[in-house]
């Protein structure tokens, strides 16, 4: 189609004078991006104009004029009509208020073209998004040579290319981050409520979904907190740890195991005197295990082991001696505990 075929079809479409199968071309036009980017902006010069045009003393004179100079800030060569065509204007005076805002767009018939020919652009970008199962990682290298895995059971969400040179993602769950530095393009991890942001380091930050207390956890250099509001409220140094009670808003500082935190990333489980109930989390996004508990007392029982490159079933028959129960696998991946269990 061309441009003034297109752009006379637009102007009946927004005057309400497009029969049906204009209407129905027009909508088979709209499906070009480029089209749909002039429609919408000859829908806003069609807006302004009927504005103007909606106004109960409505004075020709003064909103051609307005109109001109709003033309000329961003096309300074376009010249108003020869002083023979201006000779016609007591005539739009009696017409009505939507005809007068149709024959005024029809002065900026070529600004409109023009401007829209030399839009930028849109930055054009592609949405990726990193989702693993329980029992399942996500490992990959990034265009700058940042690397990162992705915990089971977790997402991760970001643009490439970066835009406005900023690489931004959002998390939930779990992630490592092994960060290249580049102090032009800040490294930004979105969860929950807050935000970190580095330029270049090694970080694991926990915030899972079904959890009120996230922890960031900074291997090497140093990262920024910031709450929702975007202010800083934490400056983590090298083996801290931060521990953010999303409700509350109350934030703790300490000092962490480095390979019970992050050892996830290579296999390798660390459970130091914690609770069953806390244990069957991190082992079903490890393996991927559904487990059903037949008595809470199971919950109770106290863990202190080590698991690296384990079976699910190394690992039940290790933990069944840690107290009194027993386990039964019904399906696959599906495990019931049962037993006494703990005080």
């Amino acid at each position: 189609m061309k441009d003034q075929e297109f752009l006379t079809l637009v102007t009946r479409y927004l005057s309400g004078e497009a029969l049906p199968h204009e209407v129905e071309q027009l909508n088979e036009v709209l499906q070009k991006k480029e089209n749909r980017k002039q429609f919408n902006f000859i829908k806003g010069q069609w807006d302004n104009a009927k504005e103007v045009g909606n106004s109960t003393k409505f004075s020709h004179d003064k909103g051609y004029q307005i109109l001109i100079e709003k033309i000329k800030q961003h096309e300074p060569s376009f010249t108003s009509a020869p002083q023979r065509e201006r000779k016609t204007l007591p005539m739009y005076r009696k017409l009505s208020r939507v005809a007068a805002a149709t024959l005024l767009l029809g002065t900026i018939t070529y600004f409109v073209y023009s401007t829209v020919k030399k839009m930028p652009d849109e930055p054009t970008f592609t949405i990726q998004e990193k989702v693993t199962q329980p029992g399942q990682k996500a490992n990959f290298t990034l265009a700058d040579n940042s690397e990162i895995t992705v915990n089971g059971e977790s997402s991760l969400t970001f643009k490439e290319p970066f835009q406005d040179n900023l690489r931004e993602f959002s998390l939930e769950g779990e992630a490592y981050f092994a960060v290249a530095r580049n102090p032009n393009a800040p490294f930004v991890v979105n969860f929950k409520d807050l935000q970190v942001e580095v330029l270049g380091t090694e970080f694991n930050v926990e915030a899972l979904p079904s959890e009120n207390t996230s922890y960031i956890s900074l291997v090497e250099g140093s990262i920024k907190v910031l709450n929702g509001k975007g202010k800083v409220i934490k400056i983590l140094k090298s083996g801290e740890q931060l521990v953010y009670h999303h409700q509350t808003q109350e934030l703790t500082v300490q000092v962490f195991d480095l390979l019970k935190t992050v050892g996830w990333k290579d296999n390798t489980l660390i459970f130091n005197n914690e609770k069953l109930a806390n244990v069957l989390p991190a082992l079903r996004r490890q393996y991927g295990a559904d487990f059903h508990v037949s008595d809470s007392a199971v919950l109770n029982c106290i863990i202190k082991a080590d698991f690296q490159d384990e079976t699910l079933y190394s690992v039940l028959e290790a933990l069944k001696f840690a107290g009194d129960f027993e386990y039964e696998i019904k399906e696959e991946n599906k495990i019931t505990l049962f037993g006494k269990g703990c005080p």
